[in-house]
């Protein structure tokens, strides 16, 4: 096992999660939005569909239960203040 998987599992699940999210959304704001949608709205679905997609849920059972709820109200908040709070210090001009 190299040193990269093995810190990764040592880091829980969650907060590998939240760096995934701060990651993506600085790597997303270089992009100018063309779209017709704030970039409020566009980029924290956009992150959502990449967590669900990448990582999964918590349990994989095929239902969803307490766990999964936090699971997935953590990611959304997470994500959706990451934006506002970098479009309120205005680190990238290009946000809309």
């Amino acid at each position: 096992m190299n040193k990269v998987h093995y810190i990764m599992n040592k880091i829980p699940k969650l907060l590998t999660i939240i760096i995934y999210i701060i990651v993506t959304i600085f790597m997303l704001l270089f992009f100018t939005n063309k779209s017709n949608i704030s970039s409020e709205y566009i980029i924290p679905i956009i992150i959502i569909l990449q967590v669900k997609y990448y990582f999964g849920d918590w349990n994989n059972k095929g239902f969803y239960d307490y766990k999964n709820i936090i699971y997935w109200i953590s990611i959304i908040i997470s994500s959706y203040l990451s934006v506002i709070l970098i479009n309120k210090f205005y680190i990238f001009e290009s946000l809309n």
